[in-house]
């Protein structure tokens, strides 16, 4: 709590909420809205100018709804807050002696940090450098520390009744794969198949080298409804074609989706030892690391920069509930829910913004029980933006037109930082807009309805609003104003303009 707090005051902002939301839409953007069908009061929507001369707009902007995978966006940035751009953490690998004249050792320990994230390129290397320090065989077990984290498994069935869908997965200590194996599949018309190439194998667990090739279908928009996936735990087959229109693509899935971690990470470990030359006959479990055993190797993240950008580019949701729970990591016995979620209420609170109604839940945005106000999520941009961090943290949203879920967005390329949610009955999307003369926006637009499926075009609208530069001639009604002495209401040092929300 000390190191959020102390975080809190050398960037603290004051955020005055003295006004009340824009009385109407633009034009442009109203039209969206009905086209779709929606009402005007399921859409929800504020911008924050973060300079001089711009307009702001808030509509329906104080009522907490549910932001789906935009709240990544307050996760990670607290996460920056909270920890700086190169903060990364070390996986380490421990033995109770040795390795003896023979390459034994009695067995290995590894105690997970929490990392939200352990690629298997880095995991197999780990391996080969402990080949490397002399051990040949494991005679006993491999034991997993995930005491970091305090939390139950989560249930994968839970959210959707999809355990098999990598999105479903929890949080995980050790993150190795993230619990999910993925496949490329490539058309090869002269044998009518597509060749399927996974990513790495899994001991005891066959998957298939071809499938059979459909010359006449177009793509659909989810490979598994052409070609459907069926794993028994001991393997995987697909019913069905995979359509050539496609070309090679990658689709994932969960092997064990109703198995703990433990069974994952046992068959991967089984896999790359013997890949690298070890032997090993025992099992893989959870527990905890004995007093007295010695350090062999460490295996270190990569930096939170690069996982943020990883988690909010390819809307990870795993990656984001390691990172929620990273928020409470020094709490005594382990990081819980209860106690990340006070943190992430506690830094918000501590640059100025109201929390009134906001829900974290699990950080990642997936659930039914989070809520947070579109001006709430507008404000915690317009904040990170002017942190220390700001460019690192707005390099982690997907680009308009160039990458992630922003790729194929009809928003002028390169105009536009924005992480997009989509759950059933919602449809957001929140970052930065840059005008045509040059203004810059943070904004979060939230549709909450059941026809939220239909509400992209409105969403593009919004943003297309302020990309074409129209915002900057109107009336301010939101203004940024920087304290010219960088001393908040509060009295406390702030490195941080101030930002005044007005008519």
């Amino acid at each position: 709590m000390k190191l959020l707090q102390k975080v809190s005051s050398l960037l603290l902002l004051s955020l005055a909420l003295a006004g009340a939301a824009a009385e109407e839409l633009p034009a442009e953007v109203r039209a969206a809205v009905q086209r779709a069908g929606l009402s005007p009061e399921e859409f929800h929507a504020a911008a924050v100018p973060l300079g001089p001369g711009g307009s702001g707009l808030g509509w329906n902007d104080r009522q907490p709804v549910p932001p789906a995978s935009v709240f990544k966006i307050l996760t990670t940035a607290a996460a920056l807050d909270r920890y700086g751009p190169a903060a990364s953490w070390k996986t380490v690998f421990y033995v109770p002696a040795g390795p003896d004249s023979r390459g034994s050792v009695g067995a290995l320990y590894i105690r997970a940090s929490g990392a939200p994230w352990l690629p298997v390129p880095a995991f197999r290397e780990a391996l080969l450098k402990l080949r490397w320090l002399g051990v040949r065989s494991i005679d006993g077990p491999v034991v997993v520390d995930r005491s970091v984290f305090a939390e139950p498994p989560v249930d994968p069935s839970a959210f959707d009744g999809r355990p098999d869908r990598p999105y479903n997965q929890g949080p995980d200590a050790l993150a190795l794969a993230l619990q999910s194996l993925s496949f490329t599949f490539v058309p090869d018309e002269a044998s009518g198949q597509a060749r399927v190439i996974a990513d790495f194998s899994l001991a005891g667990y066959s998957t298939p080298a071809a499938v059979a090739l459909d010359a006449g279908s177009p793509c659909p928009s989810n490979i598994g409804t052409a070609l459907r996936p069926h794993s028994n735990g001991g393997g995987l087959s697909f019913e069905g074609s995979y359509p050539a229109a496609c070309g090679a693509q990658t689709w994932s899935m969960v092997p064990f989706p109703e198995a703990s971690a433990d069974r994952f990470d046992e068959a991967l470990f089984r896999s790359l030892w013997s890949e690298a030359g070890g032997s090993w006959t025992g099992r893989l479990s959870t527990g905890r690391i004995p007093e007295g055993q010695r350090e062999l190797l460490s295996l270190s993240s990569e930096s939170l920069a690069d996982l943020i950008k990883a988690t909010n580019k390819g809307s990870i949701n795993p990656m984001a509930r390691s990172l929620f729970l990273l928020l409470s990591a020094d709490e005594p016995g382990g990081a819980t829910l209860r106690a990340s979620r006070q943190r992430l209420l506690s830094w918000l609170e501590g640059l100025g913004i109201d929390t009134a109604g906001l829900v974290p839940d699990n950080g990642s945005g997936l659930s039914r029980r989070t809520r947070a106000s579109a001006r709430q999520i507008a404000l915690a941009l317009a904040a990170e933006y002017r942190s220390p961090w700001g460019p690192e943290f707005m390099s982690s949203l997907p680009i308009a037109g160039l990458d992630g879920t922003m790729r194929r967005r009809p928003v002028p390329a390169g105009t536009a930082r924005i992480k997009t949610g989509y759950l059933s009955g919602v449809r957001s999307a929140a970052g930065y807009v840059r005008s045509r003369s040059g203004m810059l926006y943070a904004l979060c637009a939230v549709i909450d309805s059941p026809r939220a499926a239909e509400g992209r075009p409105a969403i593009d609208a919004f943003l297309a609003y302020f990309a074409s530069g129209r915002a900057d001639q109107e009336a301010p009604r939101f203004s940024a104003a920087a304290s010219a002495s960088g001393v908040s209401s509060s009295g406390s040092t702030s490195t941080r303009p101030s930002l005044e929300i007005t008519r």
